[in-house]
């Protein structure tokens, strides 16, 4: 595939809950950011660009990221970056370079499931 570096950091920053005295008694759960980057051939961009259609940057897409070491006996591992959308784009290119033509992309993305598994708490939700 033409995709030739993928990078992606969720963080959750909690607050700090003070009392009446100088110490922290506390955590609030905080606030989740979901932030990172895809290296593509130029190529595989353009086919990205097509298929998102017209004004791209606003259309949210899924990438999925699979780990595998074939016959090394380690477990294939699968991360899903759900409701991704590109926020940058940054194009390479030099004249004497051998390595082909790519574009970087930066992402926002809303949700990451890590081997399957949310590592942020549930959105809290209306008691029906």
């Amino acid at each position: 595939l033409g995709i030739t570096e993928i990078n992606y950091s969720p963080t959750l920053e909690p607050g700090v809950v003070r009392g009446a005295g100088p110490r922290p008694i506390g955590h609030t759960l905080g606030q989740t950011e979901y932030e990172g980057d895809v290296s593509l051939l130029l190529e595989e961009f353009n086919a990205l660009v097509t298929q998102l259609g017209p004004a791209w940057m606003t259309v949210p897409f899924d990438i999925i990221v699979t780990y595998d070491e074939s016959g090394s006996g380690l477990s294939t591992i699968v991360d899903t970056l759900g409701g991704c959308r590109v926020t940058k784009v940054e194009a390479s290119n030099s004249s004497d370079s051998t390595d082909a033509s790519t574009r970087k992309l930066t992402l926002k993305y809303l949700t990451l499931l890590l081997n399957g598994v949310d590592p942020m708490p549930a959105q809290p939700t209306i008691p029906q």
